[in-house]
């Protein structure tokens, strides 16, 4: 009798799934640089963000295949390679960047997470962050942000925070954003205890590689204070990741 076939498990296709995005991620990586050496031979302006891309319009890009599975368009691509495309339109942009880690104050934390679904932690927080920004900026912030609730060892639950990164094009600005991110996650309101090392804000460079890694490091591990859904973008930066992607994947003809 022939053998039966084993139905791969959930974890199997997860496994697979992640070991199919990273190297998808590798091959746009491996084609940018190559563009990149080209763009510089033509002397191409930097800020000249999503037009540089012009042998991803080839035949050598789109890959239409990798390890037999097709490039998704962006309404399917999971989480982690939406944050790492808003990463890498943020830094070829050209703007200024910030990374920034911000704990919520526990009294806020406990109010949030106190009331009854369908309320989502993540959209309140997105809303407040973008409410506050554009105090200060003027304009609709660009930013995203990623929330969790686990130590770096994954083992433990820590109190939720928030990391993430956004284009801030002023550096005499960032004193009034750490504040104002800061409100938007409980801090410096009446009847609240103040806490000293609540917020970390710095100008970073290069933050496709190691920091959209590491704000999505806890995304997957179940929270039963978090919906399932952990990342928070704004709409300008959706749609300039989105048109990045379309490009990329030569669907944006």
């Amino acid at each position: 009798m022939p053998k039966k076939v084993k139905k791969p498990t959930a974890a199997r296709k997860r496994r697979e799934r992640r070991e199919w995005e990273k190297a998808l991620i590798a091959e746009i990586r491996h084609r940018r640089a190559l563009n990149s050496f080209a763009r510089a031979r033509a002397k191409v302006p930097k800020n000249d963000v999503l037009s540089v891309y012009p042998s991803y319009r080839d035949n050598t890009f789109p890959v239409h295949t990798i390890q037999n599975k097709s490039v998704p368009k962006w309404r399917y691509l999971s989480q982690w390679i939406k944050v790492f495309a808003a990463t890498w339109v943020m830094n070829e942009n050209g703007e200024r960047c910030l990374a920034f880690s911000i704990n919520l104050h526990p009294l806020f934390e406990s109010e949030l997470i106190a009331k009854p679904p369908p309320f989502d932690v993540r959209a309140y927080i997105r809303n407040g962050v973008s409410r506050e920004l554009r105090k200060v900026l003027k304009e609709p912030p660009t930013f995203y942000f990623v929330l969790e609730g686990r130590s770096r060892d994954f083992r433990s639950k820590t109190p939720l925070h928030i990391h993430g990164g956004m284009w801030a094009k002023d550096p005499s600005q960032d004193d009034a954003i750490r504040l104002a991110l800061k409100r938007a996650c409980g801090h410096y309101i009446k009847g609240r205890f103040p806490m000293r090392s609540a917020a970390r804000l710095q100008p970073a460079y290069g933050l496709v590689n190691r920091w959209a890694s590491y704000c999505m490091k806890t995304a997957r591990i179940r929270d039963d204070r978090l919906a399932k859904k952990r990342v928070a973008m704004s709409q300008p930066l959706t749609q300039a990741a989105e048109k990045w992607w379309k490009i990329t994947i030569g669907e944006d003809e």
